[in-house]
């Protein structure tokens, strides 16, 4: 089986969906994945099945026709639900007008693969045959940052103040002895998701001086006003290929996942809890779709509502039960390994395609 990812970008996306993916195929037997982002009719001969990311260029239609009249087999990959991005988020402005777009690649694909249930229950209608294949964990490159010194793990971790000045790793690493660190990681299209962390966060800081917040890649102006700015700490944002040996770099007590209540997040997937629970970061997710599907409320992790009082309550818990963090940090590896481990999990995308090529 010859297959041909079309990757839209080596970002976060790109690396779940379709690197990592096509690595593990790789290892199968009789099979070869190969990526590209340029189209190409010759390339395109050589593959049983092009598997096409996210793709919106209107351009790149001719070359999925000509794929379907020789007989190729299309699948769409997607992972997010483009069609309900909330007004907020920047994402918007890119996606408001591709609707045709989209809906073209889909309808002229034989089949889709998505990350979540929910979501192929949105875009159904638009294709039948859609497959769900889970954001899954690479354990290999994972259990590799464990055989690491700590100089080498954290050589790509930088720190920052508030005001964004390089803070020293000695500094850093003498400040936060003794201290109970609770770490968020995102981009801005999260900001709205963080906010419904702020008021507990602040109470919480100003109730205990040893706590501090840690936060990869960026914050909101709204915390950083309402946090004492000696128990908050940055971290500069890195590429998708350095983000996971950081992020095992941070050793966090807690790990909190907060998102807005909407069919677009309900339509992700529960990847932070997953990138977080593999590190040892026992979880606070908001109880909304995503993390409900698979967190058990004080086994492996802890549902909060998007309000105040629940963050509040639930991350004060933690903070005072250390041997509840252990418990939770325990089971929640535990789950994940045995039920997002790529090289287990990708038997899922292989029956996919075998039966999308006729058995």
């Amino acid at each position: 089986m010859k297959i041909l990812f079309y990757i839209s970008g080596y970002d976060g996306c790109g690396y779940y969906r379709v690197q990592m993916v096509a690595k593990y195929l790789n290892k199968l037997p009789n099979i070869t994945a190969k990526i590209s982002s340029q189209y190409d009719n010759n390339e395109i001969k050589k593959a049983d099945i092009i598997v096409v990311q996210k793709q919106t260029n209107p351009k790149a239609l001719p070359y999925i026709r000509y794929a379907r009249s020789i007989g190729k087999k299309v699948i769409s990959e997607c992972d997010d639900d483009y069609f309900n991005i909330p007004t907020w988020n920047p994402a918007y402005q890119y996606y408001k007008n591709l609707g045709n777009e989209l809906i073209s690649f889909y309808t002229l694909s034989n089949a889709m693969t998505v990350t979540t249930n929910f979501l192929k229950n949105q875009l159904i209608k638009y294709n039948p045959n859609i497959y769900v294949t889970p954001n899954s964990i690479d354990f290999e490159t994972q259990d590799s940052f464990g055989k690491m010194s700590e100089v080498e793990l954290k050589q790509f971790t930088r720190y920052m103040d508030m005001n964004q000045n390089d803070l020293p790793h000695s500094e850093v690493k003498e400040f936060l002895k003794d201290k109970i660190t609770i770490g968020w990681g995102g981009s801005p299209t999260h900001f709205r998701d963080l906010n419904q962390t702020t008021e507990a966060l602040s109470l919480i800081c100003k109730e205990n001086k040893n706590v501090v917040l840690v936060m990869l890649a960026c914050c909101t102006d709204t915390l950083m006003k309402k946090v004492d700015p000696k128990q908050m700490i940055l971290i500069k944002p890195v590429p998708i290929f350095r983000y996971h040996q950081v992020l095992a770099s941070m050793k966090w007590d807690i790990g909190i996942c907060p998102i807005e209540d909407n069919v677009f997040n309900k339509s992700k997937s529960n990847l932070k809890f997953l990138e977080f629970s593999i590190n040892g970061y026992p979880c606070i997710c908001s109880d909304v779709e995503n993390y409900s599907s698979s967190i058990i409320h004080g086994e492996n992790g802890f549902l909060s509502k998007n309000d105040t009082q629940s963050w509040y309550e639930n991350i004060t818990r933690l903070i005072y039960y250390p041997e509840l963090r252990e418990i939770i940090s325990n089971n929640a590896k535990k789950f994940v390994r045995e039920n997002y481990n790529i090289s287990k999990n990708i038997l899922m995308w292989y029956d996919a395609y075998k039966e999308v090529l006729g058995g």
